[in-house]
């Protein structure tokens, strides 16, 4: 018998709600090589799997830019 694991418990957690009221939550959990496990809605992200902090702030400002 097989036994998936579960969703790691994540080391940051944001929640963005845009201008439509429809609410991501994104799970970050540090990697030992130093970059961030990207998770939206509980689900590895299919766009970015993993990425640095420099990145993920790059992707939350274009975010935050969208909404304006």
């Amino acid at each position: 018998m097989v036994q998936e694991m579960g969703r790691p418990k994540t080391d940051v957690r944001i929640s963005l709600k845009g201008k439509d009221g429809h609410t991501v939550r994104v799970g970050l959990i540090k990697s030992l090589g130093g970059g961030w496990f990207i998770y939206r809605d509980g689900k590895v992200s299919s766009r970015h799997p993993q990425a640095s902090a420099t990145k993920i702030g790059e992707l939350v400002t274009l975010w935050l830019k969208s909404q304006g």
